[in-house]
């Protein structure tokens, strides 16, 4: 499971990245730009915050559902540049409905994916039927859906708006401080830089009806867009308009929980992606129209800014989970040689007993802390497994012999130093 949340990480970073790059265009004169936003992306993808997605192997959903949906809209992206191609169609919409299976809100990546189409002006006769396939998923999907539990309804949620715009805002200024006004505002800022690359980039006759044709269009056997929809300004649209959804979504079902919930590390993963995506509509309407030098400094500073909050945020971050460790360590030492110790084991899960539970079959598969070279050592002699040294290459000593949580053993605590 770890290694398919990496593997999954590192494609939506690769895709990300590839989506970019063909909107910054490839241009030798736009390299510095591809460097920049390649490390915006890296940071983002690999930040310290949304650790959680990274070591526990239960996240496979968020990472998964987000790689999907990025491949969906990239196997669009691919269509477009080879004249609506139906096989790159085809992954698209099968990557759209598996990223439905791996999260709920998943659901949303479907709907985004026909409307992408309908702006991109695939043929009506395979719109019509991709969009029946979809609704067929969804109502087999949702059939016998409950809400979970301690959530709240949709109904429900809409006598609290300002309770959910606080969630919204926060969610979405996640990715780079955790604090409830700071987040609020970087979130607000984040919207009203998305709602202005939707306003000031073309669409191609979004408006019109795209499948109409003039005389010379049938002359011609073909139908002339206006202005064709820049394939990758639509992935990235259409990935950021995703985790918009997403957030209301997620705000209207756990505002319940408090707006501090809203900062939790799986959020991370999907806001970096709006911010990713965001970011780089905007530089691209400057780029493309070659706006005064002040707004190309001006995102150029917000960029590196963003890089300076993310490194300021994650060596803070490497602290705590350093701290972690060592917990993680202690209930770790618990679970080899066989003792119960609750206190260690509630620094792992919130369920201690299902920690203590866990280590028959973790033992008897040689899995977790029992795949380790480490376990092979109970029962051995010290000098079988290490070199003993001299009596006076170390200091130490054991201050406190301590029974007391402990079921099966004891706790010693003491101190080393080595000369």
């Amino acid at each position: 499971d770890l290694a398919l949340i990496w593997l999954m990480q590192i494609g939506s970073g690769t895709l990300m990245t590839l989506l970019c790059f063909e909107l910054i265009g490839r241009a030798r004169a736009l390299r510095p730009w591809r460097i920049l936003v390649c490390g915006l992306i890296i940071c983002l993808v690999f930040s310290a915050a949304q650790m959680e997605n990274y070591y526990w192997p239960i996240q496979t959903d968020f990472a998964g559902a987000i790689f999907f949906s990025i491949l969906a809209f990239y196997c669009l992206k691919q269509s477009m540049e080879i004249g609506h191609s139906s096989a790159w169609l085809a992954i698209g919409a099968a990557a759209a409905m598996v990223s439905a299976l791996c999260l709920s809100s998943g659901v949303l990546t479907l709907f985004i994916f026909a409307a992408a189409c309908w702006i991109a002006r695939v043929r009506p006769r395979i719109l019509f039927l991709m969009i029946l396939v979809f609704l067929t998923f969804t109502a087999a999907y949702l059939h016998g859906y409950r809400t979970p539990g301690y959530h709240t309804t949709p109904i429900q949620a809409l006598h609290h708006p300002v309770l959910i715009f606080q969630y919204f805002f926060v969610y979405l200024g996640n990715p780079w401080i955790n604090q409830t006004i700071l987040s609020a505002i970087m979130g607000s800022w984040g919207l009203e830089l998305f709602l202005l690359a939707i306003l000031f980039t073309s669409w191609g006759g979004l408006l019109s009806n795209p499948w109409s044709r003039s005389d010379d269009d049938h002359l011609l056997g073909e139908r002339q867009p206006e202005e064709p929809v820049a394939p990758a300004a639509l992935a990235l649209f259409s990935i950021a308009v995703l985790i918009v959804c997403q957030d209301i979504i997620t705000a209207m079902g756990r505002y319940v929980f408090g707006v501090e919930q809203a900062f939790s590390s799986r959020y991370v993963t999907p806001a970096s992606l709006f911010w990713m995506a965001t970011i780089v509509l905007i530089l691209g309407l400057i780029l493309k129209r070659q706006l005064a030098p002040r707004f190309v400094l001006a995102h150029c500073a917000l960029i590196f800014f963003m890089v300076a909050q993310i490194t300021i945020r994650d060596r803070t971050l490497g602290k705590d989970f350093a701290v972690r460790f060592i917990s993680l360590e202690r209930a770790a030492n618990a679970l080899r040689v066989g003792v119960v110790d609750n206190k260690a084991f509630a620094e792992v899960c919130p369920h201690p007993e299902t920690v203590a539970g866990s280590r028959t079959v973790l033992m008897k598969h040689r899995l977790s802390v029992f795949s380790d070279n480490r376990y092979a050592w109970m029962g051995r002699q010290v000098s079988d497994v290490a070199r003993i040294s001299p009596p006076d290459a170390c200091l130490g000593y054991f201050d406190l012999v301590a029974p007391a949580g402990v079921n099966g053993g004891a706790k010693v605590q003491g101190w080393a130093w080595s000369r």
